[in-house]
């Protein structure tokens, strides 16, 4: 996040960009045991304290409580995808579906969908809806109806819920014909469709509930402590961080998500670019619960 405002703005050649928190870290208070308590050995060392991360810890100290865990994050708080993403629980909508249907077979969609859709389940089962701020209010997916994807979609509109109907007891998506004149979008010639099953939740709080049910199951988690490499010896690996210090460990688990080849060179994963625009309020417009547009591509 770079800011624009001021004497910056046209001029950012002539000024450092300022670094600033993302508007889901700006309440972030962190809780942490700190850098200090790194130990020098551990039977398990989590590399990432996002979603992936801490759950893949939490889970592991559960069935293995003896064993002692340990999480480090880069960040003074997690500082990935986690608390940067748009906060949609959500399994995907009409034309990213059929896009994954027509892409890859009916089985790897709804396989897809299904993990999804267990996941956000058990996040709210694990965490709360209160602690993540999970809102039923619904998604949509908007479409202009002169745009020959809303063509497509609404002729494989039935056939779609009927798919699905495999993974959930009830029809999943509905054309809600009452929206635009109830949200100030301002154009008549708008169609969208609603999942009542999907809704916003508060990235910062999600994470912020996290880390405390990690902390309380006894893990330890180093913030500010980047990993640098990883070395093999015989029956255990070696963790280099950033000063020198090591740490012995039985496994490692890389979860950094796009950033994992930076530790593990052979793998075929590479980073990809999202980016995040945050408007003042707009006058009239009413919109409530998540929206998708152009096969998931952008949403809001």
């Amino acid at each position: 996040y770079i800011d624009l405002s001021g004497a910056t703005a046209g001029r950012l050649g002539a000024y450092p960009a300022t670094i600033v928190q993302s508007i889901w870290e700006r309440d972030f208070r962190r809780r942490s045991s700190g850098p200090d308590v790194l130990p020098a050995h551990a039977d398990v060392l989590v590399v990432g304290a996002g979603i992936v991360g801490l759950f893949t810890a939490l889970h592991y100290k559960r069935k293995r409580p003896a064993q002692r865990v340990l999480v480090v994050e880069r960040g003074p708080w997690p500082s990935g995808a986690s608390v940067k993403n748009a906060g949609f629980a959500c399994f995907g909508s009409p034309s990213e579906l059929l896009h994954d249907l027509d892409a890859e077979g009916e089985d790897a969609m709804l396989g897809r969908v299904e993990e999804r859709w267990r996941g956000l389940l058990e996040l709210r089962a694990e965490l709360g809806d209160a602690a993540i701020a999970f809102e039923p209010s619904g998604g949509h997916e908007l479409f202009r109806m002169d745009d020959p994807l809303y063509s497509r979609v609404a002729d494989r509109f039935t056939a779609l819920n009927k798919s699905l109907a495999s993974v959930f007891s009830c029809e999943v998506f509905r054309w809600d014909d009452a929206l635009v004149g109830r949200s100030g979008v301002g154009e008549s010639r708008v169609a969208a469709a609603l999942a009542d099953l999907e809704g916003p939740i508060d990235t910062g709080q999600m994470i912020q509930a996290l880390i405390e049910k990690t902390l309380a199951a006894g893990i330890t988690i180093a913030w500010e402590t980047s990993l640098m490499r990883i070395e093999e010896e015989g029956d255990h690996v070696v963790a280099i961080v950033g000063d020198g210090r090591s740490i012995r460990c039985a496994r490692i688990v890389v979860a950094t998500n796009g950033y994992a080849r930076e530790l593990l060179p052979g793998i075929d994963v590479t980073p990809a670019r999202g980016q995040v625009l945050l408007t003042s309020p707009i006058e009239g417009l009413t919109l409530k619960g998540t929206f998708h547009l152009d096969e998931g591509f952008y949403y809001f």
